[in-house]
């Protein structure tokens, strides 16, 4: 069994406490356009192809969008308090398998995304805690998962991160317990939102946990696992030709392709280009996106290089997931579209900080995850209503600054791990 170093106490309960504010104060959000949002887009797309339309034509959503949001409140869009519609980058597949749900209404619509935000990510938490082999009564992680920023956040817009999660998640148990090729299967559903389940996929693939039992990592994992994407992403593709035809799923990569250009140098670029979470971040709207994701990368590389190096040299075990949560966090932080809710993927690198020796660094990594949105929060308002000094906003939020956090304690345990075998070495 996995021993947890962080242990219940009063600075739990505190932290516990503190990180209730942020999604309190989402679910009393006055601006309550925004609820619901990202499922709103998802309904929207499937009731116009229920009509008959192209769900991919940004021009017949937008307007899809206007007859059900905003005009019913005398309301057009840009006007405040109208609904802002997003581009919809779904296949068609994903468009016919909520069709069934837009008899609910908009509302049943999305409480039917939110039950199933809520019951997707806490199976995921599952999976990992089992891969891991964690004491699976254990209540703290659960209660930390629900309170979370990016649980919060998903459940509140109602995006799919929690899909990717969950795939993710299944996958990397699938991994452990040695059927990597069903685990790249199911791994596949990541590719359903290219930005963020790409390298998410891409790090599972290239970093795979060792098998169940074994310190040893799994070299023959890689090639099942991406061989198993490579069928399922060929399977889904096939089943969108087959239930909607080719032009349609033409018709979704080029849109795909045009989001994609859109995220480039310029003023505006890409809806939602702002509190990201990701390092190109830093640089969109100054250097292209291929460009953005080179610089970011070679910070990034060089401390997965250092790190990886060392545990080579000092001939260290690979421990259940530390590596592919370096992997993980290291890739999440490239991606040009990440926002808050997408940080559910870093479930694994702070499970695995919480696992590791806690030093000053994951301790602090730990406190802020659990209430650094809550206190980004306060702070913000406080400016906002009382000093009379609202921020302005940027392409980066303070998600980069978990992101970034994840990395660097999922790094510094390894990097410690070294330190400790070299200490104790005869």
């Amino acid at each position: 069994m996995t021993r947890i170093s962080w242990r219940p106490g009063w600075l739990t309960l505190a932290c516990l406490a503190v990180a209730m504010i942020f999604p309190i104060w989402l679910g009393g959000l006055s601006a309550q356009v925004f609820r619901g949002a990202d499922a709103k887009v998802y309904y929207a797309a499937a009731v116009l192809d229920a009509q008959g339309g192209n769900p991919n034509d940004s021009a017949a959503l937008i307007e899809e969008g206007e007859i059900l949001f905003n005009r019913p409140s005398g309301l057009h869009r840009g006007q405040p308090g109208a609904y802002y519609m997003a581009p919809y980058g779904f296949p068609r597949l994903f468009t016919r398998l909520s069709r069934p749900f837009i008899g609910l209404g908009v509302t049943g619509y999305y409480i039917a995304v939110l039950a199933a935000i809520t019951i997707g990510s806490l199976l995921a938490l599952e999976a990992l805690m089992t891969a891991l082999d964690w004491d699976r009564d254990r209540w703290l992680p659960r209660l930390f998962l629900v309170l979370s920023a990016p649980f919060a956040e998903d459940a509140f817009v109602g995006n799919v991160s929690a899909a990717l999660f969950l795939s993710w998640a299944v996958a990397f148990l699938l991994a452990r317990r040695g059927r990597p090729l069903l685990g790249g299967l199911v791994l596949s559903v990541c590719l359903i939102k290219a930005p963020v389940g790409v390298p998410a996929a891409a790090a599972l693939v290239a970093f795979p946990p060792p098998l169940a039992g074994s310190t040893q990592p799994a070299t023959w994992s890689r090639v099942r696992l991406a061989a198993g994407v490579v069928i399922g992403a060929a399977g889904w593709v096939a089943l969108n030709v087959v239930s909607a035809g080719w032009d349609a799923t033409v018709s979704w990569w080029s849109s795909m392709v045009g989001y994609g250009q859109a995220l480039g140098v310029g003023p505006g670029g890409a809806y939602n280009l702002v509190d990201q979470a990701g390092l190109p971040s830093l640089l969109l709207g100054h250097v292209p996106a291929l460009a953005a994701i080179a610089l970011a990368s070679v910070p990034v590389g060089c401390v997965m290089a250092v790190v990886l190096l060392r545990s080579r040299r000092d001939h260290l075990p690979s421990s259940a997931g530390a590596t592919t949560a370096l992997a993980l966090s290291g890739a999440l932080l490239l991606s040009p579209y990440l926002h808050l809710n997408d940080l559910l993927l870093e479930a694994l690198p702070v499970l695995v900080i919480a696992t590791s020796p806690l030093s000053a660094l994951a301790r602090f990594t730990l406190i802020v995850w659990a209430v650094g949105t809550s206190v980004n929060l306060v702070v913000a308002l406080i400016e906002a209503d009382i000093l009379q000094a609202p921020r302005q906003g940027g392409a980066a939020g303070f998600g980069l600054v978990l992101a970034i956090l994840a990395f660097a304690g999922v790094a510094g345990a390894l990097g410690r791990r070294s330190r400790l075998v070299a200490a104790t070495a005869p």
